[in-house]
């Protein structure tokens, strides 16, 4: 059975997941409350459980998926201290979100027991509202400044260098570029 997860927009504090069966949703999700207010992206770390932002605390926490759809926290959220984390993406086994309200990204390790560590960030340009990652590069959407952002991730360390950036791209408050996808 593979399950996608998506998070509920009408009470910011919960976590749905949609079940699929022969290649289809179920057609109720399986509704599991999050451990902070505002959950607003996923990703399955190397061991299968999901890393999620929540946005008001500005924090990470892993949730372990069981084979009924529920999540139940692992541990203790992880906090980076920035403003607003939004999407995260894994590059080599390290994970990274982009933080909308502070124009940076932050890198989470699964600690020994899953839990997620906050590791040092990396500037961005203003308003980083998603990414995504090909290979072993991290590319990042700046809408507060038109750009797209490539860095080369290390993968025994996980630092970001910075190796372009993509200038001139139309206004995002003028009807813009919104997501990022790489192949």
């Amino acid at each position: 059975m593979r399950r996608k997860i998506a998070t509920s927009t009408a009470a910011l504090t919960a976590v749905q997941v949609f079940p699929f069966y022969g290649g289809r949703p179920a057609s109720a999700p399986v509704t599991s409350p999050s451990a902070n207010p505002v959950p607003f992206a996923g990703v399955f770390d190397e061991a299968g459980d999901l890393l999620l932002t929540e946005a008001g605390p500005s924090t990470v926490t892993a949730y372990h998926l069981a084979p009924d759809g529920t999540l139940s926290v692992i541990g203790s959220s992880a906090s980076d201290g920035k403003t607003a984390p939004c999407w995260i993406v894994g590059v080599d086994g390290h994970y990274y979100g982009t933080n909308a309200g502070s124009a940076n990204i932050s890198r989470f390790e699964a600690g020994s027991s899953g839990v997620p560590m906050a590791q040092t960030a990396a500037a961005s340009d203003a308003g980083p509202i998603d990414m995504a990652a090909g290979g072993d590069y991290l590319y990042v959407q700046n809408a507060g400044a038109d750009t797209v952002t490539g860095y080369a991730v290390d993968p025994a360390d996980g630092a970001l260098r910075q190796v372009t950036s993509v200038t001139g791209l139309p206004a995002y408050d003028n009807g813009g570029m919104e997501g990022i996808a790489v192949n």
